[in-house]
């Protein structure tokens, strides 16, 4: 085996190599322009599905059909800005909500923050019911770091569907995310989960709020919270393994080992498990979990490569013979690598 150069390779591969990974607890929301334009388009098909709303009547006078013409050929001529002022100036006079709509998205595409907050509000007043608006002007204002500003925003989005107020509580969370003021934000989701106690997402986010604020004590008081309302949710655990793994691996080990006893259906507490197991050396109880993947994934390449890479380290070629020629049979991107491998593998065979 010592022709076989995998030592410190195998662990840095497989620390990067499952595309199944567990999904981010925190991620940032980057979907920008073109969750902007579906939520738009999206917003325009209800308004015109809704037989209810009456539009205001305006006469298309030669002056105002000019103006929106000029607003289109500027924003497909890629001047967005030119053309939301256009249609903002329209929307304060007709107040029509569909001409609020296009000067909102036009100007949200142009990072014009003013014409953005002026758009999306007479959005807000001329539809009150639709959250798109409440949705952006929070996005927006949490953007540019306007805490308080934006909180009556989210306490309305939060208000208006109590039932999904856990679901809706999470999605939140993210637009949280470039702002530097981790306790003010930590102290404003508080605020904000005050009324949804009994909701287990809220307590998950404000874990890991609160951890993100250095409120150690406070993030693992709500963590176990939400694992107590919500025990089959592996998420939390995911979490909660991740803080004890700073200060203690073993802790992190029992407790996910605890829960896949409990659940051995979780697939992404799973996937952590075999990870850290790998990070503590643990090579043959990781390779296990692997292999407990595998059989639920059996297409999934990175998981084969996974188990044939720790068969190398741990001296067992022609296992890991078997198991890179199945990571090639399943469909590898990288087949470079597996190639490498299997060819240092009959290097090896040769000196013996």
């Amino acid at each position: 085996m010592k022709n076989i150069k995998i030592c410190t390779l195998v662990l840095s591969l497989l620390l990067t190599a499952c595309t199944s990974a567990p999904k981010k607890l925190a991620e940032e929301n980057d979907s920008g322009k073109a969750q902007v334009r579906t939520a738009f388009n999206g917003a325009a098909h209800q308004a015109d599905a809704d037989e209810v709303k009456s539009y205001p009547a305006v006469e298309l006078s030669e002056e105002l059909l000019y103006t929106i013409l000029m607003a289109e050929i500027a924003a497909q001529r890629g001047q967005p800005e030119l053309s939301a002022r256009a249609y903002l100036e329209i929307a304060r006079d007709t107040r029509d909500v569909r001409v609020a709509r296009r000067a909102a998205q036009l100007a949200y595409e142009s990072r014009q923050m003013d014409q953005t907050l002026e758009a999306f509000k007479l959005w807000n007043e001329l539809e009150p019911k639709a959250a798109m608006p409440r949705q952006m002007l929070a996005t927006v204002l949490l953007s540019g770091g306007k805490l308080k500003e934006a909180k009556p925003y989210l306490v309305d989005l939060l208000a208006a569907d109590k039932e999904n107020a856990g679901r809706n509580y999470a999605q939140i969370y993210p637009l949280f995310a470039r702002n530097v003021d981790k306790p003010a934000v930590y102290a404003m989701l508080r605020d904000l989960a005050q009324p949804y106690q009994s909701h287990a997402e809220a307590h998950w986010v404000l874990a890991q709020a609160a951890a993100a604020a250095g409120q150690q004590s406070a993030a693992f008081d709500e963590v176990r919270q939400a694992r107590k309302l919500k025990p089959e949710w592996e998420l939390p655990v995911i979490l909660e393994a991740q803080m004890l793994q700073a200060k203690s691996p073993a802790e992190a080990l029992a407790v996910s080992k605890k829960y896949l006893q409990d659940y051995p259906d979780a697939s992404e507490l799973r996937l952590y498990y075999a990870r850290l197991l790998l990070d503590q050396k643990q090579y043959q109880e990781s390779r296990l979990q692997f292999q407990i993947l595998i059989k639920e994934q059996p297409e999934n390449a990175d998981l084969a490569f996974a188990s044939a890479l720790l068969s190398l380290q741990m001296g067992e070629l022609e296992r890991a013979e078997k198991e890179l020629k199945h990571t090639l049979k399943v469909g590898r991107k990288d087949s470079a690598t597996v190639h490498y491998y299997l060819a240092q593998l009959n290097e090896a065979r040769k000196n013996e």
